[in-house]
C-alpha cells in the first residue's frame, strides 16, 4: 500500500530536488539505520536516487522507533530547510503530519501482497517492454532462483530429520537395551519402530521434488539410500537376535542424522544460499526497463523487490538463531551417546561431564538476558538430573538419572523445533513469492 497518493510524492520530490535536497541523503536518511539503508534502490544519479528513495519509503509501514520511515525524511527535509526556507520546511513538516500510520502488516502478509503482484505481473506479461526486459534478466535471475530452491529443500530435509529427531528416535533408543534380545515382545515392538521408518524415508524422497534434474538430487537420493540400508541392518540384527548388531545399526543410524543435521545448517547459514537481495536488485533493474516510471508492471516488481528485502532479514536472524541452536545440539547428541551407549565407560562419562557444563554455558547463551520463559521449566529438568546423578559419575548410571537427562533433552530441543518451525514458515513464504517468479521468467 502506497501511504501518500502519487501526485502528492511527485510534489515533495520537486520541491526536495528544487532545493538541493538530492545531495543531502545521508542526512534526510539519518537514524533509519544501515540496516534499513541497505535495503533501498541505488542509483549513481542524484536525482534518480532521490526519486527511488521517495518510491521506496511511501510503501515502507514498518515504524522506525515510534515513526514512518517516510515521516523521518520528510522531517529531516523541514529541519534542513528551516532557516533558509521557511515556506517549504512548513510543507514538508505537513506532508509528515498528515501521515497515518496503518495497521503493520505481518510477514505472511508481506509475502502473499508479493506473491499476488507477481502473478498480475504474469497475467500481463505481454506487455510491449516487458518479455524483453525479462529475457535479458533470464539467465542471471533463474540462477538465483534455483539457489532459493535449494535452500528450501535443505530446510525440508533438516525439518524431517528433526521430527524424526524427536518423534521416532528416542522410543528406539530407549528400547536398545540387552534384555531387548531375551524379551521376544520388547523385540517385536522396537521392530515395528524400525519398519515405520520407512515414513520419513518416504518424507525424504518427496521433499527433492524442487532439485528434480539436479546433481544435488543425485547426492541426496544416495544419502536416503544409505539411511534406508541402516533401517534394513537394524531389521537384520533385531531378527538375529544380536545386541550388539542392533546397538552399533543404531549408533550408524545416529551419526547419519547428527552428521546430516549439521551440514544442513551449515547450507542454510551459508549467505550464497540467500540470493535474497540479488533477486530483488534483478527485479528493479528490470522495472527500469519500462518506458513509463509510473507503469503499474514495473511498480509490481519493485513493490515485489522491496517486500523481499523485508523478508530477507526475519530469515537472516532465524538462520543466525538456528544455527546457535544447532551447535548446541551438536554437543547434545554426543552426550546423548556417551549416557546410552557408553554409560559403562569411565572414559565416556568423563567426557559427558566435561561437555555437560558447555552445554549449559550454551543454553543459557540461547535463554537470552533477561531469560526466556521456557528456560524455567528447562532448569528445573536439569537440577533434577543433577540431584539424579551426582559428580563425579560412576557407573552404572541410575534409570532415574537417565529418565531425567531424557526430559532434559526433550524440552531444550523442542524450543529448537519451535523455532525450525518459524524459519520454515518463512522459507515457504519465500518459496511462494519464487514459483510464480519463476514461471514469469521462464515463459517465452
Amino acid at each position: 500500500m502506497n501511504l501518500l497518493e502519487q501526485n502528492r510524492i511527485d510534489e515533495i520530490y520537486t520541491r526536495a530536488l528544487d532545493r538541493g535536497l538530492a545531495r543531502r541523503r545521508e542526512r534526510l536518511l539519518q537514524g533509519l539505520g544501515n540496516a534499513f539503508i541497505d535495503t533501498l534502490e541505488l542509483s549513481s544519479i542524484p536525482a534518480d536516487q532521490l526519486r527511488f528513495d521517495l518510491r521506496d519509503l511511501n510503501v515502507r509501514v514498518r515504524l522506525i522507533g515510534d515513526q514512518l520511515p517516510l515521516a523521518r525524511w520528510l522531517r529531516a527535509a523541514g529541519d534542513i530547510l528551516a532557516v533558509s526556507h521557511p515556506p517549504d520546511a512548513a510543507f514538508f513538516y505537513g506532508e509528515a503530519d498528515s501521515l497515518v500510520i496503518p495497521a503493520e502488516p505481518t510477514i505472511t502478509e508481506v509475502a502473499r501482497d508479493a506473491r499476488d503482484s507477481l502473478l498480475k505481473v504474469r497475467e500481463s506479461a505481454g506487455d510491449d517492454w516487458l518479455p524483453e526486459a525479462l529475457a535479458a534478466a533470464r539467465n542471471d535471475l533463474s540462477g538465483l532462483l534455483d539457489r532459493l530452491f535449494l535452500l528450501a529443500v535443505s530446510k525440508r530435509f533438516h525439518d524431517i530429520l528433526h521430527k524424526f529427531q524427536m518423534e521416532r528416535l528416542p522410543s528406539i533408543q530407549n528400547q536398545v537395551t540387552r534384555d531387548i534380545v531375551r524379551d521376544p515382545q520388547r523385540r517385536l515392538g522396537l521392530g515395528r519402530e524400525v519398519k515405520a521408518l520407512t515414513a520419513p524415508i518416504g518424507d525424504l524422497r518427496r521433499s527433492l521434488e524442487d532439485l528434480e534434474g539436479k546433481p544435488e538430487h543425485v547426492e541426496a537420493q544416495s544419502w536416503i539410500d544409505a539411511f534406508d540400508d541402516h533401517r534394513v541392518t537394524l531389521e537384520t540384527a533385531l531378527a538375529a537376535g544380536s545386541y550388539e548388531g542392533v546397538a552399533n545399526g543404531l549408533r550408524n543410524l545416529r551419526y547419519m542424522v547428527k552428521s546430516s543435521m549439521s551440514d544442513l545448517n551449515l547450507a542454510l547459514g551459508d549467505a550464497s544460499l540467500l540470493p535474497i537481495r540479488e533477486v530483488a536488485d534483478s527485479l528493479r533493474e528490470v522495472a527500469a526497463q519500462a518506458p513509463e516510471p509510473d507503469d503499474p508492471n514495473a511498480a509490481r516488481l519493485r513493490e515485489t523487490a522491496t517486500k523481499l528485502v523485508e523478508l530477507q532479514k526475519e530469515i537472516e536472524l532465524l538462520v543466525r538463531t538456528h544455527h546457535a541452536w544447532q551447535q548446541y545440539d551438536d554437543v547434545l547428541w554426543q552426550l546423548e551417546g556417551n549416557l546410552i551407549f557408553d554409560a559403562n565407560s569411565p572414559e565416556a562419562l568423563a567426557n559427558f561431564e566435561y561437555f555437560w557444563g558447555v552445554v549449559i554455558k550454551r543454553l543459557v547463551r540461547l535463554a537470552g538476558e533477561p531469560a526466556e520463559a521456557w528456560f524455567e521449566e528447562v532448569s528445573q529438568h536439569r537440577k533434577l538430573f543433577e540431584e539424579n546423578c551426582p559428580r563425579p559419575i560412576v557407573p552404572p548410571v541410575a534409570e532415574n538419572a537417565r529418565f531425567a537427562f531424557s526430559n532434559f533433552t526433550w524440552a531444550t530441543r523442542q524450543q529448537f523445533l519451535e523455532l525450525d518451525g518459524r524459519l520454515d514458515g518463512r522459507c515457504k513464504q519465500l518459496i511462494s513469492i519464487a514459483r510464480p517468479l519463476s514461471d514469469l521468467v521462464k515463459s517465452p
